[in-house]
């Protein structure tokens, strides 16, 4: 071959590249004293002596056919690979076990790292063309695949076995090279280029973790129930999940963390899931203790466990459940207290004089109290709910059951406890009144002038924010809307209001909550008002120009020779009045369709009867087709006497005048023991004075007779006895009466709640009646089950009990609305 001139043979040139090339990298691999000076820059192949190589490369692979020795050249590069291995690499490894042998395997695999890198720049030219050309595994990829195939699957099982005895010790408490470890993480991922290099690490070495890992926590956990609280156990839990997260982080591979994390839930949560929910430190001692951190922490542990949260939002239920029936049953103890205290008070003592007044204002104290309290356990709940149980905490959680990520509505479990258990006792039918009603006057009582407890503006408006609230939960909203439709007209017809603003801003929220038709009653009463109000002005003008064609005078008007003046109206100061004869009156015209009404006959006095007769001449003159109806319940009059005696007074003892503020029907029966009421067919006291009998006021004022018990009651209980009774069962002034205030703003009747209760039941039967027309009219025929479930669907202000049902039904079919299947009992046909 010496004859061929430049012709390289295949043993001259390895011979070569060998010396000048191959075993000097292998010399400095094997010279390296420490795996940390690979990374310097070191001389191993001059500029010179590579040049060469390449050199003699090129010319073994272009030679012509036969001397081409690319093929040959690309077998030797794997064979000397393979040498080194079997000569150095491997009894190097020998007898190593445990932290030696990783540390040796790892020095080893950055050894040959180095030489593959060397030796593919040397042989360049082969991956450039004779790899691409015959499809062979390029040089890199080959020298990688000696080192697995003749070193790590003779080594793998004991080093899989000691990394995974490394993470052991370490979970002990042990220390632990943790950047050897993901070095060799790193070394299995780059042994199997295939399957983005995942393979090999989760059959060898992921696989065997998770088993380890699991028998760790199985054991752990066993420990940790039988001596922990249930706050101390989750803090273990989450300190076993942070540090198994540091631990993916820092040295195994990110696709193993879920798969660790859920072996770790698994292991301490999963399964003792059950057992911890019973331990008496759980969820309820949480609560009890106001202890925030751990109930956080305790919705995040367990929202990695499936169907854990569901749990947990029961137990929270359950307890808020407790509180509020706790609540509701000290609410009726004290009721039944209050009412034996009562009845014994009766029945030992004659001197009931002042108890029913005063009883009613211990009794709306009590409401109050209530509420607020229900108010006050809502707001903790609802801050625990907010707090604790918030979206975010979950969103970034791992399922112990899957690699998804759970869905963010699961935390709406705990909303929706919240409102189920505030559903569950607010409507309790063991509360009397119901708390519809309650929560109606509440809002009435801190919506009066004086009423809020000296609350401002911004208190108020967060303490109705909070009634909206609470209100959502309430299931006769139609109850609720009647009482406060009734307090809200008392409050703007004798401006007890505290302030308009706030009057439309619960209307307003009420409306958001349950729909323009929920509210057009009360919002037509505000407009009532301010048309009201100009009607007013309109029939003030026009008396004061027929007092100008008249030439009255009303000065002389005003001195009128008259025992006592009446100032009728239904708002006190705002309203404008006019003076008509000795009666200075407004009157406010109200749509019968906005306000609650009951209007029983009243028989006025002349004073007011000439008042009533002018509106009504300049209402009909105005409008055409509209009836006015007088609610003088709902009236406000000031009644100026100058003697509560009711005699002629000398000059100096005028100056005692008193003005009694009382509502049209008070001023009327007061009105009546005037001693110079004309027409008077009564007996008179010695001083001159009316005395009356309840059957002569019933026929004067033309009211039942409990109403004007109720009337005189008023004037004679209390606080204020403006009026005695006497032992043959008269009434007349109380000469006696004393009273250091000049204004006296007298007691009104107790209402009844029986009407508001009766208008409600009375609007349910057709609001029920047209439920069931207008579904049987669609659906022709239905089953009973089938017409009870669709109209349940229907009716969102009320819930009613299945007996109305029943009877609307029964009535419906007389009426011949429906008919029951001849075949059928069950069902029902609509009749056209």
């Amino acid at each position: 071959m010496e004859g061929h001139g430049d012709l390289v043979t295949l043993e001259e040139g390895w011979t070569k590249l060998r010396l000048q090339g191959i075993e000097k990298v292998q010399r400095f691999l094997e010279q390296r004293p420490e795996r940390s000076q690979a990374n310097k820059r070191v001389c191993v192949v001059s500029n010179k002596d590579y040049a060469a190589i390449y050199t003699m490369v090129y010319t073994m692979c272009t030679q012509r056919s036969p001397y081409n020795f690319s093929q040959d050249l690309y077998q030797l590069y794997g064979d000397s690979i393979v040498r080194y291995v079997h000569s150095t690499v491997l009894p190097s490894l020998e007898n190593r076990r445990g932290s030696d042998l990783l540390e040796e395997l790892l020095c080893r695999w950055d050894n040959h790292r180095t030489l593959v890198k060397w030796l593919q720049k040397f042989f360049a030219y082969l991956d450039r063309y004779y790899v691409k050309m015959y499809m062979e595994a390029p040089l890199i990829k080959r020298g990688i695949a000696i080192f697995k195939d003749h070193v790590f699957e003779r080594v793998k099982q004991p080093v899989s076995a000691a990394i995974e005895d490394a993470i052991r010790r370490q979970r002990e408490g042990e220390s632990l090279d943790e950047e050897s470890v993901a070095q060799l993480v790193c070394m299995y991922i780059g042994l199997d280029p295939e399957d983005e290099g995942l393979g090999l690490y989760q059959r060898e070495l992921e696989d065997l973790l998770l088993a380890s890992t699991k028998q760790f926590y199985d054991r752990k956990a066993r420990e940790w129930i039988a001596s922990s609280t249930f706050a101390e156990y989750l803090q273990l839990a989450e300190a076993a999940l942070e540090a198994e997260a540091r631990r993916c982080e820092r040295y195994l591979h990110s696709s193993s963390s879920s798969k660790l994390l859920g072996v770790v839930v698994r292991s301490t949560l999963q399964q003792y899931q059950q057992e911890l929910l019973e331990k008496d430190t759980a969820i309820p001692f949480l609560l009890s203790g106001e202890r925030r951190a751990e109930l956080r922490m305790a919705h995040k542990l367990f929202a990695l466990v499936d169907g854990a949260v569901e749990a947990l939002a029961k137990q929270f239920k359950m307890y808020i459940s407790a509180c509020g029936e706790k609540l509701v049953q000290q609410r009726i103890t004290t009721l039944r207290e209050t009412q034996q205290s009562r009845a014994q008070g009766l029945t030992s003592s004659n001197n009931t004089t002042t108890m029913p007044q005063q009883q009613r204002q211990q009794d709306i104290i009590s409401e109050h109290r209530f509420v607020e309290s229900i108010l006050d356990l809502h707001d903790r709940f609802k801050s625990i709910t907010l707090d604790c149980f918030r979206l975010q905490q979950r969103a970034s959680q791992i399922s112990a059951g899957s690699s998804t990520r759970p869905t963010p509505q699961a935390d709406s479990l705990f909303q929706k406890a919240l409102k189920e258990a505030f559903e569950s006792f607010v409507n309790a039918q063991s509360l009397q009144p119901p708390f519809a009603q309650l929560l109606a006057s509440f809002c009435d009582r801190i919506l009066r002038k004086a009423g809020g407890d000296r609350m401002g503006d911004d208190e108020i408006e967060e303490c109705l924010m909070k009634v909206v609230e609470i209100f959502n939960y309430v299931t006769d909203k139609d109850l609720f809307a009647e009482q406060y439709r009734t307090q809200l007209g008392r409050r703007l017809l004798h401006e007890t209001s505290a302030s308009l603003e706030l009057e439309r801003l619960l209307i307003a929220k009420l409306r958001l909550k349950c729909g323009a038709h929920f509210t057009a009653k009360v919002e037509g009463m505000v407009n009532d008002l301010q048309v009201a109000a100009g009607l007013m002005r309109s029939f003030q003008q026009q008396q004061l120009d027929e007092q100008r064609k008249k030439h009255i005078d009303h000065e002389e008007s005003r001195t009128d020779d008259a025992a006592t003046r009446v100032k009728n109206t239904s708002s006190a100061s705002t309203v404008e009045t006019v003076m008509i004869g000795s009666v200075e009156f407004s009157v406010q015209a109200l749509s019968t369709a906005h306000w609650p009404t009951e209007a029983p006959d009243l028989r006025l006095p002349p004073q007011l009867s000439q008042c009533v007769s002018a509106f009504e001449q300049f209402y009909t003159s105005q409008t055409q087709h509209r009836k006015l109806t007088w609610v003088n319940s709902l009236g406000k009059a000031k009644v100026y006497s100058v003697s509560i005696a009711w005699t002629a007074l000398v000059a100096a003892q005028l100056q005692k005048r008193q003005d009694l503020i009382c509502n049209t029907m008070q001023a009327t029966l007061l009105l009546r023991f005037n001693r110079h009421q004309d027409g008077t067919q009564s007996s008179s006291s010695s001083s001159g004075d009316p005395l009356l009998t309840v059957q002569q006021l019933v026929e004067d004022l033309r009211l039942d007779e409990p109403t004007v018990k109720k009337l005189l009651g008023s004037l004679m209980l209390g606080r204020f006895k403006i009026l005695r009774k006497n032992e043959n069962d008269t009434f007349q002034v109380n000469e006696s009466f004393t009273c250091l205030h000049r204004k006296i703003k007298l007691p009104t009747p107790v209402q009844e709640e029986t009407q508001c209760r009766a208008r409600v039941e009375e609007d349910r039967s057709i609001t029920v009646d047209a439920a069931i027309v207008r579904i049987m009219k669609t659906r022709k025929s239905l089953s009973h089950q089938q017409l009870v479930g669709e109209v349940m669907a229907q009716l969102h202000f009320f819930q009613p009990p299945p007996k109305l049902l029943k009877e609307r039904i029964q009535d419906l079919i007389a009426r011949e609305f429906l008919e029951r299947d001849k075949d059928q009992p069950t069902q029902y046909n609509y009749v056209a």
